[in-house]
Protein backbone atom coordinates (compact mmCIF):
# COMPACT_ATOMS: atom_id res chain seq x y z
CA UNK A 1 0.00 0.00 0.00
CA UNK A 2 1.32 3.49 -1.08
CA UNK A 3 1.89 6.15 0.92
CA UNK A 4 -1.15 8.17 -0.72
CA UNK A 5 -3.44 4.92 -0.43
CA UNK A 6 -2.60 5.29 3.57
CA UNK A 7 -3.68 8.64 4.51
CA UNK A 8 -7.07 8.40 2.03
CA UNK A 9 -7.66 5.22 4.22
CA UNK A 10 -6.77 7.29 7.69
CA UNK A 11 -9.31 10.84 6.30
CA UNK A 12 -11.87 7.66 5.32
CA UNK A 13 -11.87 5.65 8.80
CA UNK A 14 -11.37 9.50 10.94
CA UNK A 15 -14.71 9.70 12.87
CA UNK A 16 -17.42 12.39 11.96
CA UNK A 17 -18.28 15.10 14.36
CA UNK A 18 -21.65 15.71 15.04
CA UNK A 19 -22.58 18.80 13.33
CA UNK A 20 -24.15 21.02 15.84
CA UNK A 21 -25.63 23.59 13.17
CA UNK A 22 -27.27 23.30 9.87
CA UNK A 23 -25.11 23.15 6.64
CA UNK A 24 -23.95 26.04 5.19
CA UNK A 25 -26.39 25.37 1.65
CA UNK A 26 -29.01 25.05 4.04
CA UNK A 27 -28.95 28.46 5.31
CA UNK A 28 -32.41 30.05 4.27
CA UNK A 29 -35.06 31.71 5.52
CA UNK A 30 -37.60 30.67 2.86
CA UNK A 31 -36.96 27.17 2.25
CA UNK A 32 -36.26 24.12 4.55
CA UNK A 33 -32.54 22.86 4.95
CA UNK A 34 -33.28 20.21 3.06
CA UNK A 35 -34.46 21.89 -0.27
CA UNK A 36 -31.30 22.74 -2.47
CA UNK A 37 -32.30 25.85 -4.85
CA UNK A 38 -30.27 27.36 -7.48
CA UNK A 39 -27.99 30.67 -6.93
CA UNK A 40 -29.79 32.30 -10.41
CA UNK A 41 -33.22 31.40 -9.32
CA UNK A 42 -32.63 32.97 -5.71
CA UNK A 43 -31.50 36.01 -7.18
CA UNK A 44 -34.57 36.11 -9.67
CA UNK A 45 -36.55 36.01 -6.45
CA UNK A 46 -34.72 38.24 -4.36
CA UNK A 47 -35.08 40.96 -7.82
CA UNK A 48 -38.85 40.31 -7.69
CA UNK A 49 -38.58 41.29 -3.89
CA UNK A 50 -36.84 44.03 -4.45
CA UNK A 51 -39.35 45.39 -7.07
CA UNK A 52 -42.10 44.96 -4.60
CA UNK A 53 -40.40 46.76 -1.52
CA UNK A 54 -39.67 49.74 -4.56
CA UNK A 55 -43.49 49.72 -4.61
CA UNK A 56 -43.41 50.73 -1.04
CA UNK A 57 -40.65 53.09 -0.72
CA UNK A 58 -38.73 54.60 -3.14
CA UNK A 59 -35.65 54.16 -0.96
CA UNK A 60 -34.54 51.11 -2.73
CA UNK A 61 -34.14 52.21 -5.84
CA UNK A 62 -30.52 52.63 -5.40
CA UNK A 63 -29.91 48.81 -4.45
CA UNK A 64 -31.00 47.74 -7.79
CA UNK A 65 -27.20 48.61 -8.93
CA UNK A 66 -25.56 47.59 -6.34
CA UNK A 67 -26.05 44.44 -4.26
CA UNK A 68 -28.64 43.61 -6.48
CA UNK A 69 -27.15 44.62 -9.66
CA UNK A 70 -27.11 42.42 -12.91
CA UNK A 71 -23.48 40.68 -11.42
CA UNK A 72 -24.08 40.00 -7.99
CA UNK A 73 -25.30 36.73 -8.75
CA UNK A 74 -21.80 35.84 -10.06
CA UNK A 75 -19.94 37.86 -7.38
CA UNK A 76 -17.68 35.92 -5.25
CA UNK A 77 -16.62 37.40 -1.57
CA UNK A 78 -13.61 34.94 -1.42
CA UNK A 79 -11.86 36.76 -4.76
CA UNK A 80 -12.38 40.51 -3.83
CA UNK A 81 -10.10 42.90 -2.21
CA UNK A 82 -10.26 44.03 1.13
CA UNK A 83 -11.31 47.28 0.14
CA UNK A 84 -14.00 45.38 -2.00
CA UNK A 85 -15.13 43.74 0.57
CA UNK A 86 -15.51 46.99 3.09
CA UNK A 87 -17.61 48.84 0.39
CA UNK A 88 -19.90 46.07 0.03
CA UNK A 89 -20.23 45.51 3.26
CA UNK A 90 -21.44 49.18 4.13
CA UNK A 91 -23.48 48.28 1.37
CA UNK A 92 -25.07 45.48 3.10
CA UNK A 93 -25.40 46.89 6.81
CA UNK A 94 -26.86 50.24 4.70
CA UNK A 95 -29.77 47.69 3.02
CA UNK A 96 -30.50 45.73 6.32
CA UNK A 97 -30.97 49.03 8.08
CA UNK A 98 -33.36 50.19 5.37
CA UNK A 99 -35.25 46.78 5.08
CA UNK A 100 -35.77 46.30 9.02
CA UNK A 101 -39.12 47.99 8.75
CA UNK A 102 -40.19 45.68 6.04
CA UNK A 103 -38.60 42.56 7.73
CA UNK A 104 -41.83 40.64 8.48
CA UNK A 105 -42.89 40.96 4.92
CA UNK A 106 -42.27 38.15 2.45
CA UNK A 107 -40.91 41.04 -0.07
CA UNK A 108 -38.01 41.62 2.40
CA UNK A 109 -37.39 37.88 2.99
CA UNK A 110 -36.35 37.44 -0.26
CA UNK A 111 -34.35 40.03 -0.95
CA UNK A 112 -32.36 38.43 2.54
CA UNK A 113 -32.43 35.35 1.57
CA UNK A 114 -29.94 36.40 -1.94
CA UNK A 115 -27.62 37.95 0.62
CA UNK A 116 -27.73 34.92 2.93
CA UNK A 117 -26.78 32.93 -0.13
CA UNK A 118 -24.47 35.51 -2.39
CA UNK A 119 -22.87 37.52 0.24
CA UNK A 120 -23.09 34.63 3.21
CA UNK A 121 -24.09 37.68 5.51
CA UNK A 122 -25.22 34.73 8.26
CA UNK A 123 -21.13 34.91 8.89
CA UNK A 124 -19.39 37.74 7.47
CA UNK A 125 -22.50 40.72 8.79
CA UNK A 126 -23.50 39.15 11.66
CA UNK A 127 -23.75 42.33 14.00
CA UNK A 128 -25.74 44.18 11.27
CA UNK A 129 -28.29 41.19 10.15
CA UNK A 130 -28.86 40.74 14.35
CA UNK A 131 -29.71 44.41 14.27
CA UNK A 132 -32.46 44.17 10.93
CA UNK A 133 -34.48 41.63 12.63
CA UNK A 134 -34.02 42.24 16.74
CA UNK A 135 -37.07 44.68 16.99
CA UNK A 136 -38.59 41.22 16.20
CA UNK A 137 -37.17 39.25 18.62
CA UNK A 138 -40.49 37.96 19.68
CA UNK A 139 -41.55 36.31 16.54
CA UNK A 140 -41.17 33.21 14.44
CA UNK A 141 -39.57 35.36 11.52
CA UNK A 142 -37.01 35.98 13.86
CA UNK A 143 -36.32 32.91 15.59
CA UNK A 144 -36.24 31.20 12.00
CA UNK A 145 -33.49 34.09 10.94
CA UNK A 146 -32.12 33.37 14.33
CA UNK A 147 -30.82 29.53 13.59
CA UNK A 148 -29.44 31.03 10.33
CA UNK A 149 -26.93 32.78 11.77
CA UNK A 150 -23.24 31.79 12.88
CA UNK A 151 -23.43 33.09 16.40
CA UNK A 152 -20.86 31.59 18.29
CA UNK A 153 -17.48 33.74 19.25
CA UNK A 154 -19.89 36.76 19.06
CA UNK A 155 -21.68 38.94 21.21
CA UNK A 156 -25.12 37.06 20.57
CA UNK A 157 -23.49 33.82 21.30
CA UNK A 158 -25.82 33.83 24.36
CA UNK A 159 -29.18 33.40 21.93
CA UNK A 160 -27.24 30.10 20.41
CA UNK A 161 -29.67 27.70 22.30
CA UNK A 162 -32.62 29.06 21.42
CA UNK A 163 -31.27 29.17 17.35
CA UNK A 164 -30.95 25.00 18.28
CA UNK A 165 -34.45 25.15 19.03
CA UNK A 166 -36.22 27.65 16.82
CA UNK A 167 -36.77 30.11 19.59
CA UNK A 168 -38.34 33.44 19.98
CA UNK A 169 -36.25 35.73 22.74
CA UNK A 170 -38.80 37.49 24.82
CA UNK A 171 -38.05 40.65 26.01
CA UNK A 172 -37.76 40.36 29.70
CA UNK A 173 -34.88 37.39 29.09
CA UNK A 174 -32.98 40.17 26.60
CA UNK A 175 -32.87 43.16 29.22
CA UNK A 176 -31.17 40.70 31.59
CA UNK A 177 -28.42 40.03 29.17
CA UNK A 178 -28.08 43.48 28.48
CA UNK A 179 -28.04 44.09 32.54
CA UNK A 180 -25.16 41.20 32.46
CA UNK A 181 -23.41 42.20 29.76
CA UNK A 182 -22.55 45.98 29.07
CA UNK A 183 -21.19 45.74 25.73
CA UNK A 184 -24.19 44.49 24.60
CA UNK A 185 -26.16 47.19 26.39
CA UNK A 186 -23.15 49.61 24.66
CA UNK A 187 -23.48 48.75 21.33
CA UNK A 188 -27.65 48.16 20.81
CA UNK A 189 -27.93 51.80 22.44
CA UNK A 190 -24.64 53.27 20.27
CA UNK A 191 -25.73 51.55 17.12
CA UNK A 192 -28.41 53.61 15.91
CA UNK A 193 -26.48 57.21 16.07
CA UNK A 194 -24.05 55.51 14.79
CA UNK A 195 -25.32 53.22 11.52
CA UNK A 196 -29.00 54.89 11.24
CA UNK A 197 -27.25 58.30 10.78
CA UNK A 198 -24.37 57.66 9.34
CA UNK A 199 -25.38 55.77 6.59
CA UNK A 200 -28.65 57.43 5.75
CA UNK A 201 -31.40 55.38 6.88
CA UNK A 202 -35.10 57.25 6.79
CA UNK A 203 -37.49 58.05 8.99
CA UNK A 204 -39.08 54.97 9.18
CA UNK A 205 -36.13 52.55 10.10
CA UNK A 206 -34.96 55.47 12.41
CA UNK A 207 -38.34 55.05 14.14
CA UNK A 208 -37.91 50.85 14.54
CA UNK A 209 -34.80 50.84 16.24
CA UNK A 210 -35.72 53.71 18.69
CA UNK A 211 -38.89 52.77 19.51
CA UNK A 212 -37.31 48.62 19.43
CA UNK A 213 -34.30 50.80 21.61
CA UNK A 214 -36.68 52.73 23.81
CA UNK A 215 -39.06 49.49 24.75
CA UNK A 216 -36.13 48.03 25.84
CA UNK A 217 -34.56 50.22 28.31
CA UNK A 218 -38.00 50.65 29.92
CA UNK A 219 -37.68 46.62 30.81
CA UNK A 220 -34.09 46.95 31.60
CA UNK A 221 -35.61 49.96 34.29
CA UNK A 222 -38.47 47.91 35.38
CA UNK A 223 -36.02 45.07 35.75
CA UNK A 224 -33.30 47.33 37.67
CA UNK A 225 -36.03 48.94 39.69
CA UNK A 226 -37.48 46.00 41.31
CA UNK A 227 -35.76 45.53 44.18
CA UNK A 228 -36.65 42.08 44.79
CA UNK A 229 -34.79 40.97 41.23
CA UNK A 230 -31.26 42.89 42.09
CA UNK A 231 -28.96 40.92 43.29
CA UNK A 232 -29.90 37.85 41.62
CA UNK A 233 -31.24 38.78 38.05
CA UNK A 234 -31.94 35.45 36.35
CA UNK A 235 -31.37 35.48 32.98
CA UNK A 236 -33.55 32.30 30.57
CA UNK A 237 -30.52 31.61 28.30
CA UNK A 238 -27.93 29.51 29.33
CA UNK A 239 -24.55 30.42 30.10
CA UNK A 240 -21.93 31.26 27.35
CA UNK A 241 -18.62 32.99 26.30
CA UNK A 242 -18.71 36.64 25.76
CA UNK A 243 -15.87 38.32 23.70
CA UNK A 244 -16.09 40.98 25.26
CA UNK A 245 -15.91 41.13 29.21
CA UNK A 246 -16.64 37.82 30.23
CA UNK A 247 -13.50 35.48 28.86
CA UNK A 248 -14.04 33.70 31.72
CA UNK A 249 -17.52 32.87 32.71
CA UNK A 250 -18.30 29.96 34.73
CA UNK A 251 -21.77 27.94 35.51
CA UNK A 252 -23.14 30.42 38.36
CA UNK A 253 -23.13 33.29 35.66
CA UNK A 254 -26.77 33.63 35.40
CA UNK A 255 -26.94 34.39 39.06
CA UNK A 256 -25.23 37.65 39.29
CA UNK A 257 -25.63 40.58 40.84
CA UNK A 258 -25.45 44.52 39.93
CA UNK A 259 -22.61 46.21 41.38
CA UNK A 260 -22.50 50.13 42.48
CA UNK A 261 -20.22 50.64 38.56
CA UNK A 262 -22.54 48.94 36.40
CA UNK A 263 -25.68 50.59 38.20
CA UNK A 264 -23.96 54.12 36.64
CA UNK A 265 -23.26 52.32 33.18
CA UNK A 266 -27.03 51.22 32.51
CA UNK A 267 -28.38 54.70 34.07
CA UNK A 268 -25.72 56.76 32.11
CA UNK A 269 -26.79 54.06 28.72
CA UNK A 270 -30.24 54.66 28.74
CA UNK A 271 -29.62 58.61 29.68
CA UNK A 272 -27.54 58.84 27.06
CA UNK A 273 -29.90 57.18 24.62
CA UNK A 274 -32.71 59.49 25.71
CA UNK A 275 -31.30 62.45 25.31
CA UNK A 276 -30.19 60.89 21.30
CA UNK A 277 -33.68 60.23 21.14
CA UNK A 278 -34.62 64.13 21.47
CA UNK A 279 -31.98 65.46 19.54
CA UNK A 280 -32.90 63.47 16.62
CA UNK A 281 -33.76 64.69 13.48
CA UNK A 282 -36.84 62.52 13.34
CA UNK A 283 -38.26 63.53 16.40
CA UNK A 284 -41.99 62.93 16.45
CA UNK A 285 -44.55 63.16 19.26
CA UNK A 286 -44.41 59.18 19.42
CA UNK A 287 -40.45 59.25 19.94
CA UNK A 288 -40.31 62.69 22.73
CA UNK A 289 -43.47 60.47 24.27
CA UNK A 290 -41.40 57.27 24.87
CA UNK A 291 -38.01 59.21 25.43
CA UNK A 292 -40.32 61.01 28.27
CA UNK A 293 -41.16 57.77 29.51
CA UNK A 294 -37.83 56.50 29.76
CA UNK A 295 -36.65 59.64 31.86
CA UNK A 296 -40.07 59.57 34.53
CA UNK A 297 -39.22 56.08 34.84
CA UNK A 298 -36.04 56.23 35.57
CA UNK A 299 -36.36 59.36 37.99
CA UNK A 300 -38.67 56.56 39.91
CA UNK A 301 -35.91 55.08 41.53
CA UNK A 302 -31.94 56.64 41.45
CA UNK A 303 -30.79 59.54 42.20
CA UNK A 304 -29.22 61.32 39.18
CA UNK A 305 -26.83 64.30 39.59
CA UNK A 306 -28.00 67.69 39.24
CA UNK A 307 -25.86 67.82 35.91
CA UNK A 308 -27.82 64.64 34.57
CA UNK A 309 -30.96 66.24 35.65
CA UNK A 310 -30.19 69.91 34.21
CA UNK A 311 -28.98 68.25 30.70
CA UNK A 312 -32.65 66.53 30.53
CA UNK A 313 -34.70 69.44 31.29
CA UNK A 314 -32.92 71.62 29.03
CA UNK A 315 -33.43 69.50 26.35
CA UNK A 316 -37.30 68.62 27.62
CA UNK A 317 -37.61 72.25 27.45
CA UNK A 318 -36.72 73.01 24.07
CA UNK A 319 -39.51 71.30 22.47
CA UNK A 320 -42.03 72.91 24.67
CA UNK A 321 -42.99 75.36 21.80
CA UNK A 322 -43.04 72.41 19.19
CA UNK A 323 -44.80 69.05 21.21
CA UNK A 324 -47.52 67.95 23.52
CA UNK A 325 -46.86 70.89 26.60
CA UNK A 326 -48.42 68.73 28.82
CA UNK A 327 -46.71 66.10 28.35
CA UNK A 328 -43.89 67.57 28.61
CA UNK A 329 -44.55 69.54 31.78
CA UNK A 330 -46.27 66.79 33.51
CA UNK A 331 -42.70 64.54 33.35
CA UNK A 332 -40.47 67.88 34.41
CA UNK A 333 -43.05 67.98 37.17
CA UNK A 334 -42.27 64.09 37.87
CA UNK A 335 -38.65 64.03 37.54
CA UNK A 336 -38.20 66.97 40.61
CA UNK A 337 -40.79 65.26 42.47
CA UNK A 338 -38.48 62.51 42.63
CA UNK A 339 -35.43 64.17 42.53
CA UNK A 340 -36.06 67.05 44.70
CA UNK A 341 -32.99 66.32 47.20
CA UNK A 342 -30.85 66.69 44.21
CA UNK A 343 -32.27 69.35 42.27
CA UNK A 344 -31.19 73.23 43.35
CA UNK A 345 -32.70 75.37 40.50
CA UNK A 346 -33.67 75.04 37.08
CA UNK A 347 -31.00 77.32 35.09
CA UNK A 348 -31.66 80.81 33.83
CA UNK A 349 -31.32 79.52 30.27
CA UNK A 350 -33.99 76.71 31.29
CA UNK A 351 -36.27 79.10 33.22
CA UNK A 352 -35.71 82.41 29.87
CA UNK A 353 -36.79 79.04 28.18
CA UNK A 354 -40.10 78.25 29.95
CA UNK A 355 -41.35 81.45 30.19
CA UNK A 356 -40.67 82.31 26.71
CA UNK A 357 -41.86 79.15 25.39
CA UNK A 358 -44.98 78.22 27.88
CA UNK A 359 -46.39 81.44 28.97
CA UNK A 360 -49.34 79.96 29.97
CA UNK A 361 -47.22 77.44 32.69
CA UNK A 362 -48.77 79.25 35.79
CA UNK A 363 -52.52 78.18 34.35
CA UNK A 364 -51.08 74.79 33.46
CA UNK A 365 -49.54 74.59 36.41
CA UNK A 366 -52.89 75.64 38.71
CA UNK A 367 -55.19 73.13 36.88
CA UNK A 368 -52.34 70.25 37.83
CA UNK A 369 -52.33 71.17 41.11
CA UNK A 370 -56.04 71.73 41.11
CA UNK A 371 -56.73 68.07 39.71
CA UNK A 372 -54.74 66.55 42.54
CA UNK A 373 -51.43 65.64 40.75
CA UNK A 374 -48.41 67.08 43.04
CA UNK A 375 -46.67 69.54 42.03
CA UNK A 376 -45.13 71.19 45.21
CA UNK A 377 -42.07 70.75 45.03
CA UNK A 378 -42.01 71.73 41.07
CA UNK A 379 -43.79 74.85 41.90
CA UNK A 380 -41.19 75.09 45.01
CA UNK A 381 -38.34 75.47 42.34
CA UNK A 382 -39.96 76.78 39.99
CA UNK A 383 -40.70 80.30 41.74
CA UNK A 384 -37.48 79.98 43.46
CA UNK A 385 -35.77 79.81 40.18
CA UNK A 386 -38.16 82.59 38.96
CA UNK A 387 -36.82 85.21 41.47
CA UNK A 388 -33.44 86.04 39.35
CA UNK A 389 -35.84 87.23 36.31
CA UNK A 390 -38.25 89.09 38.55
CA UNK A 391 -37.90 92.08 35.57
CA UNK A 392 -39.68 89.60 33.66
CA UNK A 393 -42.73 91.35 32.20
CA UNK A 394 -44.31 88.23 32.48
CA UNK A 395 -43.16 87.64 35.84
CA UNK A 396 -46.20 89.48 38.37
CA UNK A 397 -49.09 87.55 35.93
CA UNK A 398 -46.79 83.80 36.37
CA UNK A 399 -46.74 84.74 40.37
CA UNK A 400 -50.36 86.01 41.20
CA UNK A 401 -52.11 82.89 39.88
CA UNK A 402 -49.06 80.77 41.85
CA UNK A 403 -49.69 82.68 45.11
CA UNK A 404 -52.88 81.09 46.02
CA UNK A 405 -52.06 77.44 45.13
CA UNK A 406 -51.98 75.57 48.36
CA UNK A 407 -48.46 73.76 47.50
CA UNK A 408 -47.12 77.19 47.31
CA UNK A 409 -47.77 78.09 50.69
CA UNK A 410 -46.09 75.48 52.26
CA UNK A 411 -42.84 76.66 50.87
CA UNK A 412 -43.28 80.49 51.56
CA UNK A 413 -40.79 81.10 54.37
CA UNK A 414 -37.74 79.61 52.74
CA UNK A 415 -39.11 81.94 49.64
CA UNK A 416 -39.43 85.49 50.88
CA UNK A 417 -35.59 84.43 52.98
CA UNK A 418 -34.26 83.97 49.17
CA UNK A 419 -36.17 86.84 48.11
CA UNK A 420 -34.54 88.86 50.94
CA UNK A 421 -30.78 87.35 50.30
CA UNK A 422 -31.29 88.33 46.73
CA UNK A 423 -32.09 91.61 47.10
CA UNK A 424 -28.86 91.30 49.44
CA UNK A 425 -26.83 90.27 46.92
CA UNK A 426 -28.54 92.60 44.56
CA UNK A 427 -29.66 95.42 45.90
CA UNK A 428 -31.23 96.72 42.25
CA UNK A 429 -34.20 93.70 42.43
CA UNK A 430 -35.75 95.84 45.68
CA UNK A 431 -37.75 97.81 43.52
CA UNK A 432 -39.00 94.95 41.10
CA UNK A 433 -39.43 92.18 44.22
CA UNK A 434 -41.41 95.30 46.13
CA UNK A 435 -44.57 94.07 44.16
CA UNK A 436 -43.75 90.17 45.09
CA UNK A 437 -42.82 90.75 49.09
CA UNK A 438 -46.06 93.20 49.35
CA UNK A 439 -48.09 90.37 47.92
CA UNK A 440 -46.68 87.98 50.03
CA UNK A 441 -46.83 89.50 53.26
CA UNK A 442 -50.47 90.47 52.63
CA UNK A 443 -51.95 86.92 52.52
CA UNK A 444 -49.62 85.36 54.60
CA UNK A 445 -48.55 88.00 57.57
CA UNK A 446 -48.74 85.05 60.19
CA UNK A 447 -45.64 83.37 58.40
CA UNK A 448 -44.21 86.45 57.74
CA UNK A 449 -43.49 87.53 61.50
CA UNK A 450 -41.37 84.89 62.33
CA UNK A 451 -38.86 85.50 59.70
CA UNK A 452 -39.12 89.14 60.44
CA UNK A 453 -37.80 88.40 63.92
CA UNK A 454 -35.20 86.58 63.33
CA UNK A 455 -33.97 88.73 60.10
CA UNK A 456 -34.06 91.60 62.37
CA UNK A 457 -31.75 89.67 64.44
CA UNK A 458 -29.08 90.12 62.46
CA UNK A 459 -27.61 93.26 61.82
CA UNK A 460 -25.23 92.83 59.01
CA UNK A 461 -28.77 92.39 56.97
CA UNK A 462 -30.35 95.25 58.49
CA UNK A 463 -27.30 98.20 57.84
CA UNK A 464 -27.49 96.90 54.39
CA UNK A 465 -30.75 97.90 53.98
CA UNK A 466 -30.63 100.60 56.70
CA UNK A 467 -31.14 103.31 53.27
CA UNK A 468 -34.45 101.74 52.07
CA UNK A 469 -35.18 99.32 54.70
CA UNK A 470 -37.77 96.66 53.15
CA UNK A 471 -38.02 95.65 57.03
CA UNK A 472 -39.64 98.65 57.56
CA UNK A 473 -41.94 98.27 54.54
CA UNK A 474 -42.87 94.55 55.54
CA UNK A 475 -43.33 95.65 59.04
CA UNK A 476 -45.86 98.21 58.30
CA UNK A 477 -47.35 95.98 56.09
CA UNK A 478 -47.69 93.17 57.79
CA UNK A 479 -49.27 95.43 60.93
CA UNK A 480 -52.40 96.78 58.54
CA UNK A 481 -53.20 93.35 57.93
CA UNK A 482 -53.41 92.32 61.44
CA UNK A 483 -55.25 95.29 61.97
Amino acid sequence: MTSLQKQLDILANRPINKVRRPSIAAKSILYAPTVRVPIDSIYDIAKNGLEELCKLDKIFESFKETIFGKNASRTERVMMSKEENERLNQEIAKFLITVAPYFLLKAALKTIEFLLRRFDIWKHNVDDFMMCILPYHQTTTFAIALRNIDLIDSRWSFLESAALSNSSVDRKSLACRCLRDRSLLNFIINYYPEYTIGLGAKRKSHQLYVSFAVALSNEIIDIYSNQSKIGSLKSNFNNSNNNSNNSNNNSNDNNFSISQHLQRFIIDSVIQFGLYSLNSKYLDIELFTAACLVFSKLALFDCLSNQVLQTIFDNLINYLDIWNQDITLRTLILIVQKQSDQIKSFSILSMNKLITSFPTIHIALAQLSDSGFDTSDFIRLFIFSLLPLVEKTNFQNIFNNLLSLSSFQMHIPQLLQNAINLIVSKPSLLNPLSYFLKQITKLHSKQITPILVEMYKNRQQEKQFKKKSIFTSLSNNNNNNNN
